[in-house]
């Protein structure tokens, strides 16, 4: 799941290593979540200049601020996510991805630096590999403890035929879906 960091189109942050040096108030929903946590640790390893304003409800208001010029960018959010629900903002400029929470580089955004290439030391790139190590696995599905397996078993199947049923993959194209 490779998530992007992005700025409005306003805002004197007009690449990833202005971080360093400028200050961009991005919008966030609360702790526990890439778009608070991986500014904030960020801040703390590199230096970057993320000043976090939390308490959103989510993204949809984020991004609402930003327009109304309340916040300056988002800090982290999935790239699929961004694409779909506001791919006019990327064709018409009115955001500038600035980096990308991935390794390797996600095809769509090879033009658009790692966030590690702002670590001068292995111990800081080690870090924010750590860090990111949770988009990995993307958005697992989990159940809780005490499923009958033949339970777990019924989902898994579920599962594996939706992601090859030819409906769905249509659907998931034409909403730009990975």
């Amino acid at each position: 799941d490779t998530q992007v960091i992005y700025a409005w189109h306003t805002s004197p942050v007009r690449e990833l290593k202005d971080l360093l040096s400028k200050e961009l108030i991005i919008g966030a929903t609360s702790s526990g979540t890439t778009q608070m946590d991986f500014p904030l640790v960020t801040n703390a390893i590199l230096g970057t200049k993320f000043k976090v304003v939390s308490g959103y409800e989510g993204t949809a208001q984020i991004h609402k601020a930003m327009e109304a010029g309340e916040v300056q960018g988002l800090g982290s959010l999935a790239w699929s996510s961004l694409k779909t629900l506001n791919a006019d903002w990327i064709t018409n400029g009115k955001v500038r991805i600035l980096a990308q929470w991935s390794s390797p580089a996600h095809p769509d955004l090879t033009a658009y630096p790692l966030v590690e290439s702002l670590a001068t030391k292995d111990e800081d790139r080690l870090a924010l590999k750590l860090l990111t190590s949770r988009l990995e696995a993307g958005r697992p599905f989990v159940a809780p403890p005490g499923v009958p397996l033949v339970r777990v078993a019924a989902l898994r199947k579920a599962f594996d035929e939706t992601m090859r049923d030819p409906a769905f993959l249509a659907e998931a194209k034409r909403l730009l879906l990975d």
